[in-house]
C-alpha cells in the first residue's frame, strides 16, 4: 500500500513539474518504473544442501 501512495504522489509531482504530461500518464509511468525496479532487487535464494549430513561416526 505504501508503494501505491508513493507512486501516486510521484506521478502527481511529475505532472506538476512537466505540465505537458497528463497526471494519469505520469502516475502510470511511476507505477511502471517501480514495477520494473522490483525485477532488479531480488532476495537471495534459500540455500539448500546438496549432500546429506553424516553422523558423528564419519560414515
Amino acid at each position: 500500500m505504501i508503494l501505491a501512495v508513493v507512486e501516486m504522489w510521484a506521478g502527481l509531482a511529475a505532472s506538476c513539474v512537466i505540465p505537458e504530461v497528463p497526471p494519469s500518464f505520469a502516475i502510470m509511468a511511476a507505477a511502471t518504473a517501480v514495477y520494473a525496479a522490483t525485477f532488479l532487487v531480488r532476495r537471495p535464494a534459500a540455500r539448500t544442501r546438496l549432500h546429506p549430513t553424516t553422523d558423528s561416526t564419519g560414515v
